[in-house]
């Protein structure tokens, strides 16, 4: 594992306007709440240092009805956004504004009364779109919201074509190049933007991230990807926003790459994807001297000291009936200057020490004094997480708050500045890319990926299933013959002596009767009598042709393979599911083909290279889904780390036979049962509740 090392250069504010120099289409966008007037006026946003500006929020409530608040501040913000010719959207919303989001986007009536009030709020404010930013769909997020974890994804999706539709309908028409969702062939003047702020990974259906966004691509014109608060509500300090994940013990999965992957990876096309910086972190109170450790990642108090003088105690939850109180411990990029936290952006103030974590990219400040640390971002980690976007292609960034930067006498803000100039960049540096791009593919090195200081492996169960029907068990076929003892039964004619007792008047009866009927029959035509015999003649040919007839032999159900109990052969116990197990060089035992996940690699990629490296490519298989199916835990042999866990995929062939590399000295296709006596006993108890019995 190595970590990404950049050489910058010392931070300058220079005035750059990103309307006048930005022309490659990429966005800058700037989140402004309305609550922040006071701290930042809307005279004084730094328009020119910005592309589009997102107004926050409005929210939905109970009734499902969407509610603006303080309509004046809007109506001026949008006049005055445009008079710098700044795209100006409406944010819907928010942490605390999505408690009913999963309500109203569950019903039809619901959606539809929703986008009819924002899609007229567009009109009658001049908006130039919306932005959803609901937190977050198949997840609880706030503990009071309402959510549906099997629909609420879904239900996301039917709102937003709603919203689209709606928008088009209302302002514009646009239409998409078949092959190509993002160009536009023609629009209308007044084609309104959708936009939506997500999390760090895709959204929850089932407790499980969607692994294909590419609906959601169609109708959004980008996503803001909020990539910050990664160790909020968490007993340890880490960083804010890492660049990269930390290998530590405890250390969160969410960075700045990890987002990146995870939409990426589940078909979001880059130009698609707006990332978010923060201009502010986090004041902690560690346990234990973090300057002897010299990292980051350490454990914390519960409760957070105050952050800066703007960080009032107060109820930390906003759910009805939910009273706990405390300092959220906030620093603004700005507020660390006013404090005199900083003197400027590399120079501590009084007893605060700056340091900065190799693996996140970040710099933290501590007080020994008061034991204070600050996790935050600053020129130049922001710098490196812009170039990130650029050399990924992405669509832009985007920052949470305008407020919280540190602005100069011009109005212009520190942390924008160094956006703009990175953005103005004719080109960006080859360099930077390169050891930037490695980051985004998670460190592509050829060791062995290590989580929470743990090796780990990816193994294949592959499986063949049963080829026939297998036989039937001494109770089955007790049953069946049963069943057919009735079904003979039931067919015989029901004899007549059962109804008349012989040599009775009855039976005399029913003779004379029977003989009458007979005699009437003759005296028909002859055409009844012509059929009869025919009928006679026809069944006679008949016996004559099945006298000649060999009786079938019944199949063997058993293969040459099971007579020489070739165990290599797929064409062994038809009857049953077959399981690959390889035995590698030297004294390995019997296991699953399984080897080390390297670091640019998903565990489902890991796998599938393992199966083709160790049995070649002559199988025609298929992986069933992307999560492992099981663990198996080995405790560290000599202490050094967390050992070694190997996570099981699922996996079945249809056609082939192995061909085994050098590495793999003899394999094998058995059964359940045979294998409990092949591998050992604690590897087989990890992987027996995964095996079918067949």
């Amino acid at each position: 594992m190595f970590y990404l090392v950049l050489l910058l250069t010392t931070f300058i504010i220079v005035n750059v306007s990103c309307n006048q120099q930005n022309d490659s289409g990429k966005v800058i966008v700037g989140y402004w709440g309305y609550w922040e007037s006071k701290l930042l006026p809307i005279d004084h946003i730094p328009w020119s240092q910005i592309t589009h500006i997102n107004y926050g929020f409005a929210s939905v409530n109970e009734g499902a009805e969407p509610i603006l608040t303080n309509e004046a501040q809007l109506i001026r913000m949008v006049g005055i956004a445009h008079q710098h010719n700044v795209k100006a959207l409406l944010s819907i919303g928010g942490w605390l504004g999505s408690r009913s989001m999963s309500s109203m986007a569950a019903t039809h009536k619901n959606r539809t009364m929703f986008v009819n009030k924002v899609v007229g709020w567009v009109l009658e404010y001049g908006l130039d779109g919306l932005d959803i930013d609901w937190e977050h769909p198949g997840k609880s997020a706030m503990e009071c919201n309402t959510v549906d974890y099997a629909n609420d994804a879904d239900n996301y999706l039917v709102l937003l074509r709603q919203l689209r539709e709606s928008l088009d309908n209302a302002f514009s028409t646009i239409h998409r190049a078949a092959n190509n969702l993002n160009s536009t062939t023609s629009m209308k003047n007044g084609y309104k933007l959708l936009t939506a702020a997500v999390g760090t990974t895709p959204f929850f259906k089932n407790n499980v991230p969607i692994v294909d966004t590419s609906h959601y691509a169609h109708i959004l014109d980008w996503i803001f990807v909020m990539m910050y608060d990664t160790y909020v509500g968490k007993s340890v300090i880490g960083p804010n926003a890492p660049l990269q994940t930390s290998v530590q013990a405890g250390a969160s999965s969410q960075s700045f790459a990890q987002a990146w992957n995870a939409w990426t990876s589940a078909k979001m096309p880059a130009n698609k994807i707006v990332m978010g910086l923060p201009f502010y972190g986090y004041g902690s109170k560690p346990k234990g001297d973090v300057m002897a450790l010299k990292q980051l990642l350490v454990s914390a108090h519960t409760s957070r000291p105050k952050g800066d003088p703007d960080d009032d105690i107060s109820t930390v939850s906003s759910c009805p009936g939910i009273k706990r109180r405390g300092y959220s411990g906030l620093w603004k990029w700005g507020s660390l200057y006013t404090s005199g936290v900083l003197l400027d952006a590399k120079t501590p103030g009084g007893q605060w020490i700056k340091n900065w974590d190799q693996e996140s990219q970040t710099p933290w400040l501590y007080n020994p004094v008061t034991r204070h640390l600050i996790s935050y971002d600053d020129p130049d980690s922001i710098s490196i997480k812009v170039n990130f976007a650029l050399c990924m292609n992405a669509r832009g960034v985007g920052v949470w708050n305008l407020a919280y930067d540190a602005y100069n006498t011009e109005g212009q803000g520190e942390l924008l500045a160094v956006i703009n100039l990175q953005m103005s960049s004719s080109n960006i540096m080859t360099e930077a890319c390169q050891k930037l791009i490695p980051v985004a593919e998670g460190l592509a090195t050829a060791s062995p990926l290590v989580i929470k200081n743990a090796r780990i492996q990816a193994s294949v169960i592959l499986s063949r299933t049963p080829q026939i029907t297998r036989d039937a068990t001494p109770f089955e076929q007790a049953y069946f013959d049963y069943r057919e003892k009735l079904e003979r039964q039931e067919s015989t004619a029901t004899p007549t002596e059962f109804y008349f007792k012989k040599g009775s008047v009855a039976e005399r009866r029913w003779k004379h009767e029977e003989q009458a009927r007979a005699e009437a029959m003759k005296s028909n035509s002859t055409s009844l009598t012509n059929a009869v015999h025919q009928s006679q003649a026809t069944w006679e040919k008949e016996n004559e042709g099945l006298a000649t007839t060999t009786k079938a032999d019944k199949l063997n159900r058993s293969t040459k393979s099971d007579v020489e109990n070739n165990k290599q052969s797929l064409d062994r116990c038809l009857q049953r599911t077959l399981y690959l197990v390889v035995k590698k060089s030297g004294s390995e035992p019997w296991q699953f083909p399984e080897s080390a996940v390297d670091t640019s690699e998903y565990l489902h990629e890991a796998a599938e290279r393992t199966l083709k490296e160790e049995c070649g490519s002559a199988l025609d298989t298929w992986f069933v889904g992307r999560q492992p199916i099981g663990i198996y835990k080995q405790a560290s042999i000599k202490g050094q780390d967390n050992g070694l866990k190997t996570f099981f995929m699922k996996a079945r062939v249809y056609a082939g036979q192995v061909n085994p590399s050098k590495q793999v000295d003899d394999f094998a296709w058995l059964t359940k049962e045979e294998l409990s006596e092949t591998l050992s006993p604690e590897y087989y108890k990890a992987v027996k509740d995964s095996l079918g019995d067949l």
